[in-house]
């Protein structure tokens, strides 16, 4: 062993992350029958995924960094689709539908969320489905709020809080987000 080349081992430790991978991938579909998720998936140490029943969760080829977490509450629906990064510690949080479509690129520290609580009834939550188009880019630490549409091609700045719906391909910024160029 030791007259071998160092180049010999170069691979060993993508081929343990790519089993740890593929393992998490096969526990979390069978722990969660709602989970469809591709196993050419990259998946981070810390990243969690929790399918209540009722729920459906599809998600594509993608990468999910470290401490990212991915919950959808009973019947609400989750689809990723193909080529998304999502970066450290994003949270997505569904309780009625969030799509994100292909080619997505989301930073460190996203929320995502299709619910806020009700001001008068803490208890309750106001719901509405959130849409990503394709090839847009979530800046760091941006909030993206119930009921919103980003237009496909969206660059979105870091700490932006988006409320309301993106409906032309620009670059936003602010709280609460504006448009401060058309693409």
């Amino acid at each position: 062993m030791r007259n071998l080349p160092y180049y010999f081992f170069s691979g060993t430790e993508s081929v343990l992350k790519s089993f740890i991978s593929f393992y998490k991938i096969f526990y979390w579909t069978l722990r969660y029958p709602g989970l469809k998720i591709s196993f050419k998936s990259h998946i981070s140490s810390g990243a969690k995924i929790k399918v209540i029943k009722g729920a459906r969760v599809n998600i594509g080829k993608v990468f999910l960094g470290k401490g990212v977490t991915i919950f959808a509450e009973a019947g609400s629906n989750i689809i990723i689709k193909q080529n998304v990064f999502i970066g450290h510690y994003t949270t997505i949080v569904a309780r009625e539908k969030i799509t994100i479509e292909e080619n997505v690129q989301i930073a460190e520290f996203v929320t995502i969320r299709d619910q806020n609580h009700n001001v008068n009834q803490f208890s309750l939550f106001e719901v509405s489905p959130i849409h990503i188009g394709s090839n847009v880019w979530l800046g760091a630490k941006v909030t993206v709020a119930k009921g919103v549409k980003i237009a496909d091609g969206t660059v979105v700045g870091a700490h932006a809080f988006v409320n309301k719906s993106i409906s032309v391909k620009a670059v936003v910024a602010g709280v609460p987000a504006k448009i401060v160029k058309q693409l």
